[in-house]
């Protein structure tokens, strides 16, 4: 009698373990992991250019964003946006399986605003360092059939994620982590394309894994590049990219540029591995 009874106190104290181990919703907030590039961030919005625009647009980091244009060749507004107003919580089916509801499901993808862009249109990333890891695109496909990305790293073949966006019970179309493996080494800007696959998707951020922040919180003075009315001055010789008003590059290079032959004009000066940007007015 004595064994039953501590069997089953056994059995109810591991119901009451297992009651209280129950899975609860767990929240990835985009704006914590997206360490790179964070379209929640209000610095890292950009501005929708006119409907007739195909010009590319540059962030803050010196990543580029290319092609406003869909594959039918028509032009969409849409194709290129950031929607300030999201406000969702995405279920993860990578992470969490099918389950569909948010007391119980274990992982669920918290977003606020968003990019949504067409297929071809492409992010050219800014130079960066990394200590080894994987970059990992936040997405959502914008519709019912498999969507994604094609990510390539330093030219390599490009790995394709596609992912289907049936929302399979949820309210809300499912999201995902679109990931490869991004060695050690200091990468150029261009090195590594994230590539909209098929359709239209939403991308709510890039993250870096093993991100060496040193370099890239350098500031345009502290890397010795300024405009003394006549040229731009680059006094490490790195990587100086400069843009007009349209977001058109005018030059590259790695040397002093010479402004006397350029239209009065806005224009942005952006170094690789240097966070930020040098406005000047010609």
């Amino acid at each position: 009698m004595k064994k039953l009874f501590t069997l089953a106190a056994a059995v109810l104290f591991a119901m009451g373990m297992s009651a209280q181990s129950s899975p609860l919703a767990t929240f990835i907030s985009v704006e914590g992991n997206c360490n790179y590039i964070d379209f929640q961030k209000d610095g890292d919005k950009t501005v929708n250019p006119p409907a007739t625009s195909t010009a590319p647009m540059t962030l803050s980091n010196g990543t580029v964003i290319k092609g406003f244009l869909k594959t039918d060749g028509k032009e969409s507004e849409t194709a290129w946006n950031v929607k300030d107003s999201y406000g969702m919580e995405i279920p993860m089916p990578d992470l969490c399986g099918t389950g569909t509801n948010p007391a119980t499901d274990s992982t669920y993808m918290k977003v606020g605003s968003m990019l949504k862009i067409a297929s071809n249109c492409s992010l050219e990333l800014g130079a960066f360092t990394c200590i080894g890891g994987k970059v990992r695109v936040y997405f959502q496909p914008n519709g019912d059939s498999d969507r994604g990305v094609a990510i390539s790293v330093k030219g390599g073949t490009p790995v394709e994620i596609l992912k289907s966006g049936l929302k399979n019970g949820h309210k809300m179309r499912p999201g995902y982590i679109a990931e490869v493996d991004l060695p050690a080494g200091q990468y150029v800007a261009g090195d590594v394309v994230i590539k909209v696959a098929s359709n239209t998707i939403n991308i709510f951020g890039v993250e870096i894994q093993g991100l060496y922040s040193t370099g890239i919180q350098e500031t345009m003075a502290e890397a010795g590049v300024r405009y003394n009315g006549m040229e731009v001055i680059n006094e490490a010789r790195r990587e100086m990219t400069i843009f007009n008003a349209l977001g058109k590059m005018v030059a590259n290079t790695t040397d002093n540029f010479n402004m006397s032959q350029m239209p009065a004009g806005v224009y942005v000066v952006r170094v690789a591995g240097v966070k930020g940007a040098l406005k000047i007015q010609k």
